[in-house]
This record gives C-alpha cells, structure tokens and sequence, in this order.
C-alpha cells in the first residue's frame, strides 16, 4: 500500500513537506517496488528524500527495491508554492510478484533383448524370448511390442503381432514369449518393436536360418525285359537341401508280372503287399545313398513299378518306372571235340549242342558244319535233322521250330589229315537272326615221327 501525508495549509514562497509511505502489508515479498509522483501544478520541488532514480517534465521516478512482509520506505519531497490555490499530486506505486516451485524430471528408457535358436527346420514350432527393460528413471506406460511376421514364418494370430506389456516402473524388466512356426527354408530376418509413453521406440532384428531337407530319388532300371530274364534295379537318394533327412522311407511297389528276388541295404519283401521296404534313420544334408533291386519277369505285358518316397517333413513323393516284357527266342548252340590232339589218321569225335534258351519258339532254324582241309568228317553221323554232305560241308535240314527250352545234339565223327591247326566251325541262324552266326573249335594235328 501507499500513502501521502501533506501538510493542510501553506503559503506562497514557504517551503512545504510532503511525505509518501510505502508498506508491505501482505505475507510474501514485493520485489521491484517503484514509486511515481509529479511536482503539482503552482509549485517547484527544493528537495526530495532519498533522490528520485530519474526525472523528465514533472514526473517523478523512486526505484524502492523489494520489500519484505510488514517493511516499509519513506519518501520525504519538499515543494515551495509559488501561487495561492490547491496543489496536489497522486503518488502511484509498481511491484512484482513472484511465485515457484520444484518439479523433478524423469525419462523412460526401453532396451529390448532377444534370444532364440540359430537354425530351425521347416515344419518345427520354436519359441522366441523377448526381454524388454526400461533402464530408465522415468516410468514407461502403456508399453507395446509390435512385429509382422516373416513370410517364412507364421503364427497363430496372424502376420501382424501386438502385444500389449504394461508399465514398466524404473529398472524393471518383463519377458515375453512368441511363438512362432517356420514355414519354408531360407534366412529370416524378424524385426521386433517396442514402445511406450514417452518413451523413444526401440527395435531388433532376430537373424534365424529356417533349415529343410530336400531328398530326389532317381531310379534306375530295364524299360524291355524277356520273361524269365532277371531284371536290375538301382535307387539313389540325395539329399541336396540344408538339414539331415529323418526316418527315410523307400518303397517299391512290384506289379503282378515281377517276381521279386533279391534287394541289398536290408531291404524287406513283404509278400502280403508285393512291396520292398527300405528304412534309413537319417541322411545328412548333401550326402547320397543307394539301394539294389533284383526281379524277374513271369508274365508279358506292359507293366510299371511304383517307387515312393517319404521322410520327416517331407511330402511322399512317386516316380513310376514303366517296364515292357516280352517273350524271347534265345538260340544258343555250342561245338566240341571229344580230343583235342589227334595224330594224322586218327579220328576224333565233333558234338554240337542246339538249345532254345529264350521263352517262345525259334523257328527257321538252320545248321551247317565246316571243316577246314586238314579235317575230313567220315560217314559216322548222329543228327535228329536229314543233312547233305558237299565236299567238307555238312548242311542240316532246317528245323520248322525249336521250342522253349528245348535242344538237340548232332554227332560228327572226322579223321585227322594234315598235321596243324585245324578249325572245324558250326554255323547257326534262325527266324529270329536271319544272319549266320559261328563258332568254332580248334583241334590240333601232329604227324608221328
């Protein structure tokens, strides 16, 4: 507050005193206390205590500092009236006010940390810990981790993952569990965010190798077989993906006209489903392996063989091998001499075997015996075919057919006549080989000395 204390009366030329009061009267310091006033019309200031801080025209300026509660400051101003009249002036007082307080300021600060296995196979579920923390002095609120989910990946809720945390007080720490499923081989690169209230998002990238076998087969083995002959087939397995093939099965399905045989690798026949089991506990990623099959064809036809395969996260797979089968006129004929060294003039005995090895009938089937001019064959003939002898050549008679597994045997007495290496050679042809086929047998002559 303010107040001014005048004198009631003064006269013209005399000095008069006026005073102004400035108080404090409230409970908190007035800071920056300025008093204003003017020397009133019809007079002049003599003196003033304490000096004001500045003057211009008639204003007055009193800069008072701060004023504590219940202080006070005088201001004492002697003016001489220079005419008669009322004089006065209002004496206007400025302060500042002041008020303050403390806050304390805090920061939340959010670390993620991540951990889960390296290398996962195709078709495995895996589960991925996630440690958020706020290392903060602030409190972290509403705290959200968010993640989409990699196309080589998958989860239950979907490709898009929020996860609501919670507040996390100073220092404290949660972890979180994301499980997650691997879909298809190759690198994955899962990038995790978490943020909250006031808090600067963080991010993580979780680097994951999904890892998946991938086995071929590649089957091997007669397109044409004659019945009765065996037939060979060979399996590989290579396994060209990036993690061991488990529980490896190999099936060979057998079709009515094969008679199985044998099969290596401890492969099982099982005559209840005309089928050939193999079983292998693992493969390693770019490793091979292989397996043998025998069978025999009992009937003609078309046939195929059923090959599959299956493991551990593998679709079963089928490769089918067509296989023809047909008859076969087999004709096989051999030559001997019952002695091999014959003295010139001595005989020896020449024996021809006619056999049909095959499964149908060789017809057209046509013989002939030569002899070279050290041999003569002599009249001594055993055949079950009519025959012609011209000079050293005997000609049979051709026989109509010549079934399955069915042979003859000719005998041909001959006389040693010169000394050397003689050659006697039989020639065969048939229907089926219309081209002559030889053989020959070798006797040796020697002349006594």
């Amino acid at each position: 507050m303010i107040e001014k204390l005048a004198p009631q009366e003064a006269q013209v030329g005399q000095p008069a005193t006026f005073e102004l009061v400035v108080r404090n009267v409230g409970n908190a310091t007035a800071f920056d206390v300025s008093v204003t006033d003017r020397i009133p019309d019809g007079a002049r200031m003599e003196s003033a205590e304490p000096q004001p801080a500045r003057r211009g025209g008639n204003g007055l300026v009193w800069s008072l500092g701060n004023l504590r509660p219940g202080a006070e400051s005088r201001i004492r101003m002697v003016l001489i009236p220079e005419r008669t009249g009322e004089i006065g002036s209002v004496a206007q007082v400025t302060f500042q006010a002041q008020a303050s307080g403390r806050i304390v300021v805090t920061q939340p600060k959010l670390s993620m940390r991540l951990l889960a296995a390296e290398a996962v196979r195709a078709g495995e579920s895996f589960d991925v810990q996630i440690r958020i923390a706020n290392d903060g002095d602030g409190e972290a609120r509403n705290v959200i981790l968010e993640t989409d989910v990699s196309e080589k990946l998958a989860h239950p809720a979907g490709a898009e993952i929020r996860y609501s945390v919670g507040t996390l007080a100073p220092g404290e720490a949660t972890q979180v569990t994301l499980s997650l499923s691997a879909r298809e081989a190759g690198a994955v690169r899962q990038n995790m965010v978490a943020y909250g209230e006031a808090a600067q998002a963080v991010e993580q990238a979780l680097e994951i190798q999904v890892v998946s076998p991938d086995v071929s087969l590649d089957v091997r083995g007669p397109s044409l077989r004659f019945l009765e002959r065996k037939a060979i087939h060979r399996l590989t397995l290579a396994n060209r993906g990036s993690a061991s093939a488990r529980d490896v099965e190999l099936v060979a399905t057998l079709p009515r006209g094969l008679r199985f045989v044998e099969a290596d690798q401890e492969g099982t026949y099982d005559p209840r489903t005309h089928a050939v089991y193999w079983s292998l506990v693992e493969l390693p990623a770019g490793q091979e392996g292989a397996v043998r099959m025998e069978t025999v064809p009992i009937e003609t036809g078309e046939f195929s063989i059923d090959f599959s395969l299956q493991a551990e996260g593998i679709e079963r797979r089928v490769e089918r091998q067509a296989m023809s089968v047909r008859q076969l006129a087999e004709l096989a004929f051999e030559i001997e001499d019952e002695v091999d060294q014959v003295e010139i003039g001595s005989e020896t005995v020449y024996r021809i075997r006619v056999e049909n090895q095959g499964t149908k009938d060789s017809r057209q089937v046509a013989l002939r015996l030569l002899f070279p001019p050290g041999i003569e064959p002599t009249d001594q003939i055993r055949s079950p075919l009519r025959y012609q002898r011209r000079n050293n050549e005997i000609v049979f008679e051709t026989l109509d057919h010549l079934g399955p597994n069915e042979s003859f045997e000719i005998e041909v007495t001959a006389v040693g006549k010169q000394a050397g290496d003689q050659r006697v050679a039989i020639e065969a042809r048939s229907e089926e080989r219309p081209d002559w086929v030889r053989k020959e047998e070798s006797t040796h002559v020697y002349a006594d000395r």
